[in-house]
């Protein structure tokens, strides 16, 4: 009979040190796809390679795809591409580059490539886009000037 009692005491002492230890690889998991997405944010215009970034993190190849799929919902490469395409956003917004510029910037070195993934990614070409912000921030400074100068509007409308 004790010997029963010591088999269950094993088995639940084993289990419960199998869930600590999943609790710990989860954890260890999750920081190495943290490491991974800053490395990402600070090396972007890099051409980040999966052997280098799963070398970063201290991971297989393998290993490190599968799970930076399930932690983040997305594949390392769609990951990267849309960080790129964020900073490519801003610079379209903020700038005055045409777009083979602001492609190189953000580290594609095909701007027909580049206007494909921002085109998947965004839905509207990297064109109409900085089309859109220039006339939004022209819409915009309009605004600011008729609240400033509410005299403004009525003296250019007399004209």
């Amino acid at each position: 009979m004790e010997s029963l009692i010591e088999i269950k005491s094993v088995k639940f002492f084993l289990h419960a040190n199998k869930s600590e230890v999943i609790k710990m690889q989860t954890k260890h998991n999750y920081n190495n796809i943290a490491k991974a997405i800053q490395f990402i944010k600070e090396n972007y215009i890099k051409q980040i390679t999966l052997d280098e970034i799963s070398r970063e993190c201290g991971m297989s190849k393998y290993h490190f795809t599968r799970t930076f799929k399930n932690i983040t919902g997305t594949t390392f490469r769609e990951h990267h591409n849309k960080i790129k395409i964020e900073a490519s956003k801003n610079l379209l917004k903020t700038q005055e580059l045409n777009i083979t510029e602001i492609c190189y910037i953000v580290g594609y070195n095909d701007a027909s490539y580049f206007s494909r993934v921002f085109s998947k990614l965004e839905g509207i070409s990297p064109i109409l886009y900085k089309k859109k912000a220039t006339n939004l921030s022209n819409i915009n400074n309009y605004s600011k000037k008729k609240q400033y100068y509410p005299f403004f509007e009525q003296k250019s409308a007399g004209i």
